[in-house]
Parts: C-alpha cells; sequence; structure tokens
C-alpha cells in the first residue's frame, strides 16, 4: 500500500473517531437538556437549545456517515493498489 493512501486511511479512521465522540458528546448534552426542561419546564431559550443541539447531532451523524463510505473508498482503493503490485 503507498504511504499516501495508508497515511489518508489513517486521518480519515482519526477524524471518524473525533466524530464519534464529539457525537456522545451532544447525545448527553441532549439527554441533560431534556432532563433540565422536565425539571423546570419549557422556555423559548430551553427549546432554542434542544433544537440547535438536536441539528447538531444529525450533522454529525451524517459527517460520520460520509467519512465511513471515505474510507471504504480508500480501502476498496487500497485493495486495488495490492492487486496490481
Amino acid at each position: 500500500m503507498n504511504t499516501a493512501l495508508k497515511l489518508d486511511i489513517e486521518k480519515a479512521t482519526y477524524e471518524l473517531r473525533c466524530l464519534v465522540i464529539r457525537t456522545e458528546e451532544f447525545e448527553d448534552s441532549i439527554k441533560f437538556t431534556q432532563n433540565h426542561i422536565n425539571k423546570y419546564g419549557m422556555t423559548a431559550d430551553r427549546e432554542l437549545s434542544l433544537a440547535r443541539l438536536e441539528l447538531q447531532l444529525e450533522r454529525h451523524e451524517l459527517d460520520k456517515k460520509e467519512k465511513r463510505m471515505e474510507l471504504m473508498c480508500l480501502y476498496k482503493k487500497s485493495l486495488n493498489n495490492v492487486k496490481q503490485g
């Protein structure tokens, strides 16, 4: 496997791990906000905060999906390089 391709795979893998961790943080923040709302009631600010967190979570889920697809393509390229080499 060529060095550039190997580095691309390592970078994409690292970025995916970071996205997974960040997604977990958003999920925790959403749970905390929902508990806070259940305890103290819904206000416009809390509703907006919850909506923002949910949108950020959705974006991260899409980013994770994109990164997984990128990794799949990189692995396919590496397999093609091995077959050709």
